[in-house]
């Protein structure tokens, strides 16, 4: 078993252009990493990313249930209750090495660009994309 020494850091790139494009025109704050930790043999992380940039059907209003909740219920939390959908853009697994805490795993979206010798890839997506980094 060798141990960790230091950080561990993995980079989710998605594979289809089309996501790859869409990252690039998508607001930070627009996407949402869950994370499910999973021990096994090879520990590894569930991955699921998801945006509120994408409605495929325009959400109906949230209505609290009873006429006391209607009048008194702060809109935060009916907003909380009621949260607006979430596209999922994709599903990943992503393996980490033995002694890694899985539940400590922080997560960013820098943004991204191919190698200099990649210029097919490059050419094709025109500019730096957002990618999952989990450290």
């Amino acid at each position: 078993q060798a141990s960790v020494q230091g950080p561990v850091r993995r980079l989710l790139v998605p594979r289809r252009l089309e996501d790859m494009r869409f990252l690039q025109m998508v607001d930070e704050g627009s996407l949402r990493a869950d994370f499910v930790p999973h021990r096994a043999l090879e520990p590894h992380l569930h991955v699921s990313v998801s945006t509120d940039a994408i409605v495929l059907k325009p959400p109906e209003p949230a209505q609290p249930r009873g006429l006391l909740q209607r009048m008194f219920a702060p809109r935060w939390l009916q907003q909380r209750l009621y949260p607006p959908p979430r596209f999922i853009l994709f599903k990943a697994a992503i393996f980490m090495p033995r002694g890694v805490y899985l539940r400590r795993c922080s997560h960013s979206w820098p943004l991204v660009e191919f190698r200099a010798n990649e210029t097919e890839f490059r050419e094709v997506i025109g500019g730096p994309f957002r990618a999952l980094e989990v450290s």
